[in-house]
């Protein structure tokens, strides 16, 4: 959304626009310039006009390279030149979306050179889960006695976990929530494919990111996303992987930021994961809002009616209420013993 400032100078009098009527004036001509869309969900028609969805997609790409000499016998189920496998779903709703390279039907259609890729998302309102899963690329030689085939193979997988709610408040004050991210990073094991051929691997990386965003939509501005005018960024929550290897990897981000009553703010959320050659990323136990808290009392009402103040503090084990209680009779005990 952030376009480059390179070779360009704001006019002496730009701050003079921050706020107020020239912003709402100048953000009625500008461009929605993609405000609000995240995954495969379409941008908002317009700052104030967003509306509450979720989003789920998956992609995975094969793509095996063939390079045979003249009297080398091609196996059944490979070509010569680049063969491409690829597909990509998605979902507007709850459910899960998973997509499988998955062999042709009936043995003989399997390629001996076959690995396959996959990604899987999930999305709720506060909620995001998505996995990369594809096989160890490989690259060498298949020999067949004085002839032979150059065959790499490269996989690639990435799954998108994306949702957009609109909320508002009953009054001022503050909101802060807890979003805990855990997931893990592991290779895929070098596949047992045609006999003959001699391997390398190749080489494999994996990425993630997690970026959840509250704009005011009510008090429009100037600032480095919209020149002219637009959404004020009131919070973020930010935090990535890249060529993640860490067999696990756990985060505890605080989302928190001041609201005021009779305001729209739009919440985008999303989490993508990149697998390449093996390299597996599965953030798939999850990214999700926990322990909301509202100050002062006031309430917090969504387009998608989605109770968010419903994810607060986890209920103590029972023998969490033992202990308790237990201080609390303590707490009783002494007070009486002070006024006696």
């Amino acid at each position: 959304m952030a376009r480059s400032q390179v070779g360009r100078r704001r006019p002496a009098g730009d701050s003079i626009l921050r706020g107020g009527a020239a912003a709402i004036l100048l953000a009625a001509v500008q461009p929605c310039l993609g405000f609000g869309g995240v995954g495969f969900l379409a941008p908002c028609p317009a700052f104030t006009t967003c509306t509450a969805a979720v989003s789920s997609s998956g992609t995975y790409n094969v793509r095996e390279t063939v390079n045979p000499t003249a009297g080398y016998n091609m196996p059944l189920g490979l070509t010569a030149g680049v063969t491409v496998h690829q597909d990509t779903e998605s979902a507007g709703s709850s459910a899960a979306v998973g997509v499988g390279n998955f062999a042709p039907d009936g043995p003989l259609l399997i390629s001996p050179f076959f690995i396959p890729a996959s990604a899987r998302a999930q999305t709720g309102f506060g909620l995001n889960r998505a996995r990369s899963s594809p096989g160890r690329g490989v690259g060498g030689s298949d020999i067949q006695g004085q002839e032979s085939a150059d065959v790499v193979i490269q996989t690639f997988a990435e799954a998108t976990s994306a949702w957009r709610d609109v909320w508002s408040f009953s009054g001022a004050g503050h909101f802060s929530s807890t979003i805990s991210i855990d997931g893990t990073s592991r290779l895929d094991d070098i596949p047992a494919i045609q006999a003959s051929y001699v391997k390398t691997p190749l080489a494999d990386y994996g990425d993630w990111f997690y970026d959840l965003r509250v704009w005011d939509v009510t008090h429009l501005s100037v600032s480095e996303d919209f020149e002219l005018g637009g959404p004020t960024l009131v919070a973020r929550v930010y935090q990535t992987g890249f060529d993640e290897q860490r067999a696990s990897f756990a985060s505890s981000l605080s989302l928190e930021f001041d609201f005021l009553g009779g305001t729209s703010y739009v919440v985008t959320s999303e989490l993508r994961t990149n697998g390449y050659n093996g390299r597996q990323i599965d953030v798939f136990n999850t990214a999700r809002l926990e322990e909301v808290f509202l100050s002062n009392g006031a309430g917090l009402s969504a387009l998608s009616g989605h109770d968010y103040s419903g994810t607060t503090a986890p209920v103590p084990e029972p023998s969490s209420w033992a202990l308790l209680l237990a201080g609390m009779l303590a707490i009783a005990r002494f007070a009486r013993q002070r006024r006696a």
